[in-house]
């Protein structure tokens, strides 16, 4: 355990230091501004309404797992509010996640074969990336494992108060991300599967099986009684329907295409290749080893009634929980970012116990070997300061392609680089200074739309004529709150579905909910079709219509990539919104928040 601790510890200090190096005043992804702005929402709203303040901005926000930002709030709270000081808050949940795989691991093995555990999901290169993001995969795998950990600690629901303590988990896990509602059920069947089928005490498991799922209830019904709606919609449209195709594929989950994707995906963006072997090879060797025992003929009882007996066991537990939530899971086109992180724990436990089953000594102490090196090798490749070690090293494998052995730049530096269409740095260099400009950018915006606010007394609503990794409504929304602890209603123009004419685009800034104040670039960026397909707004088009409207030119923003943009408002003295809606031939468009899974 002490081994562990000083596991978190280490890893801490590191992510604190290369999120200041990497991240401190550099630009963000698009959800986690939204992410962000919500959390310090609620601790404004605490500070200045108390808890009715608190409650009416929480049952508001009906989107996305509130976990992560409510856990924020305390930080807030003593450290004040930043971008730098929220994604700190990732770090709670890192190290829940590796306290549960060591808790796993102990429980699969040996208090050794735990502390393995915890090493290598702690080094693995998809839970480094996305603990230095201010995003849900390492939120929801910490969930997870600590809910699996808390039902194995509760011996099959005979102790009470682990079982409590895995309803109360298994609700959190519900509110870490929405997705995982996918898991929630696999548990369930888990622990009933627990309760019903070990041997004795069975009214007492039941007693606590019902207990501990009423916890659950009870905490996961804090966000999702008032949100439940908006879940549905999610589920059955980014989840399960026609949206959720924009986000994944369309090859049918019974083909072989499919599988082999995942499985390429899986080693390219997760594992990388050097790890995903070593786990292949455990699990392989330990299916065969207990294949061998169970056909050990002078063994009693029969192999059937041992394998029966089996599937009661931690081990069983951790596979059905892997195995099923993983199949629930892909059974959305939605792919989704980070969807696969949360399984890591249970992967690298049942690896781990695997090798602890081998009957090969040399075999097992090889394992071990390798999966502490490699482990290393990754912990200082994605520190990012060694060159030799962070730069990439892709190697072809037949059946897996073109496979990461060595990449230090993580998920969160790829979509800088791509957001920012530039030539990107090296692994161990930071994005050059001139991108710590985006912030400031969007806090003139913000400044100068205010500024016009508070003279006429109105709170605009802003219409924003482009949808960019980096210019968004969820950036200038963020800005707003950092600058003056208020939201700004935003929201992104799409373009006429008849045609860019000056009478669609008059109808469009005229249709209901029509902007008091509107956004555009002097050019569209080259990322603008990643978020708005083939559609695109005629900016300078847009621009004369918004002036026939009588619209007025405020300000004009540099931004860090050479373009501006320009900041129009309609004077108060324009007819409403709903009159020059109803002089309008045609409905030309309309406004949508930017919204991911």
């Amino acid at each position: 355990m002490l081994a562990v601790v000083v596991l978190v510890l280490l890893s801490t200090f590191v992510h604190l230091w290369w999120l200041n190096r990497f991240r401190d005043g550099f630009p963000l992804d698009i959800d986690e501004s939204r992410y962000l702005q919500f959390g310090m929402s609620l601790k404004d709203a605490l500070a200045d309404g108390g808890v009715r303040g608190f409650w009416r901005i929480w049952e508001a926000q009906q989107d996305f797992g509130p976990l992560l930002p409510l856990t924020s709030v305390p930080v807030y709270v003593i450290l004040g509010e930043s971008v730098l000081n929220g994604m700190a808050t990732q770090l709670v949940f890192f190290a829940v996640l590796a306290l549960a795989s060591y808790g796993i691991g102990t429980r699969l093995t040996s208090r050794t074969g735990g502390a393995l555990v915890a090493l290598v999901v702690a080094t693995a290169p998809a839970v480094v990336d996305f603990t230095r993001t201010y995003q849900f995969p390492v939120t929801a795998a910490a969930m997870l494992a600590a809910s699996t950990y808390a039902l194995l600690a509760s011996d099959g629901l005979s102790r009470r108060d682990w079982s409590i303590a895995w309803g109360t988990l298994l609700g959190l896990t519900a509110l870490a991300r929405t997705m995982m509602i996918a898991f929630i059920p696999v548990q369930v069947v888990a622990a009933l599967w627990l309760a019903l089928g070990r041997p004795g005490a069975r009214r007492q498991r039941a007693e606590n099986l019902a207990i501990g799922t009423a916890a659950g209830v009870l905490t996961a019904s804090v966000w999702f009684a008032t949100s439940w709606g908006s879940v549905v919609d999610y589920l059955t449209n980014f989840g399960y329907g026609d949206r959720s195709a924009s986000f994944g594929t369309e090859k049918s989950r019974l083909s072989v295409g499919y599988w082999t994707q995942e499985l390429v995906e899986t080693v390219r963006e997760d594992l990388y290749l050097p790890l995903s072997f070593l786990l292949v090879l455990a699990l392989g060797l330990g299916l065969g080893a207990f294949a061998l025992r169970l056909r050990q003929r002078s063994a009693s009882p029969p192999w059937r009634t041992r394998l029966r007996a089996w599937t009661f066991t931690d081990t069983a537990v951790v596979l059905f929980v892997v195995v099923t939530a993983y199949a629930l899971l892909t059974s959305s086109r939605n792919q989704g970012v980070g969807f696969r992180v949360p399984v890591v724990a249970g992967v690298v436990a049942l690896a781990v116990a695997s090798i602890w089953s081998l009957p090969w000594r040399r075999v097992r102490a090889a394992l071990i070997a390798g999966l502490i090196a490699v482990s290393a090798v990754n912990a200082v490749m994605k520190a990012d300061v060694v060159k030799a070690v962070s730069g990439a090293e892709i190697v072809d494998v037949p059946g897996v392609a073109a496979a990461p052995v060595l990449k230090g730049r993580g998920y969160i530096q790829g979509y800088m680089v791509g957001a920012l269409e530039a030539n990107p740095p090296s692994a161990t260099e930071p994005l050059p200074e001139s991108q710590k400009r985006w912030l400031p950018a969007y806090r003139r915006l913000v400044a100068g739309i205010r500024g016009a606010a508070r003279k006429q007394e109105d709170l605009p609503l802003v219409g924003l004529a482009t949808l960019e990794p980096l210019l968004n409504p969820n950036n200038l929304t963020l800005a707003a709150r950092l600058t003056f602890h208020q939201d700004l209603p935003v929201a992104a123009l799409s373009a006429p579905p008849r045609g860019a004419t000056l009478g669609s685009y008059r109808t469009l800034l005229s249709q209901a909910p029509c902007p008091s104040v509107l956004i555009t670039v002097s050019r569209l960026g080259l990322s603008y079709r990643v978020l708005t397909g083939e559609q695109t707004l005629d900016q300078k088009l847009l621009r004369r219509a918004a002036a026939s409207l009588g619209f007025a030119r405020l300000v004009s923003v540099a931004l860090p990539n050479a373009r501006h943009a320009i900041v129009m408002r309609r004077p108060p003295t324009v007819p409403s919104c709903r009159g020059i809606a109803e002089a309008g031939t045609h409905r030309g468009g309309a406004m949508e928040t930017a919204r991911r899974p």
